[in-house]
């Protein structure tokens, strides 16, 4: 579920400007918003194009930065990818530090990710202690990738469903909370 009330990294203290305009291109049609988090370039052959075909519409919409146009600053584009999502999709092969900073950013609003490795690139045990314990989905090829989501997926997409119902409501109760307040105790606080 997409929050775009929070304060912007680069234009501290002021919060996202997000256009609803650009708020309904970024969430799309499906059920779910997902960031697909990759190097771009000397990654496997099969990988993009397996993640497009398991995760189209109208299970989820893909966000692919390679795909959307940007001016200005990548560092807002990605933030913005991120707000919107609901939760990651992350290619950990080839190691690429630019992926690594995107998960740190999604691990900000504390999102669900979707780790990729390929151990024939990269073995698990040699991931960053904090992304190890966590659903890491091993591929070879294009088939294994495709038959690992199948059986990993569904059980990933309720923990991201429950986790997003219970942020939107324990926002909305924070609010109710903080409306509730007098001046004084607003003051105060």
């Amino acid at each position: 579920m997409a929050n775009y009330d929070i304060i912007c990294p680069i234009k501290h203290p002021l919060k996202c400007h997000l256009s609803s305009v650009e708020k309904e291109q970024l969430e799309g049609p499906g059920k779910y918003t997902a960031f697909f988090m990759y190097q771009f370039r000397k990654n496997d052959p099969y990988l993009k194009e397996s993640i497009e075909r398991y995760f189209k519409s109208p299970l989820a919409t893909l966000l692919d930065a390679s795909e959307f146009p940007g001016t200005g600053v990548k560092l807002c584009k990605i933030c913005k990818f991120i707000l919107a999502s609901d939760f990651g999709i992350a290619a950990l092969t080839p190691i690429n530090p630019n992926v690594f900073m995107d998960i740190g950013m999604f691990l900000g609003p504390r999102k669900s990710i979707l780790y990729l490795v390929n151990p024939d690139r990269c073995q698990p045990k040699n991931l960053p202690f904090d992304i190890s314990h966590k659903i890491v989905i091993e591929h070879t090829s294009r088939q294994e990738l495709s038959n690992v989501l199948q059986r990993e997926v569904p059980f990933f997409l309720p923990k991201v469903k429950l986790y997003s119902e219970f942020q939107y409501r324990f926002r909305a109760k924070v609010q109710e909370k903080l409306g509730a307040l007098t001046d004084r105790e607003r003051e105060i606080l």
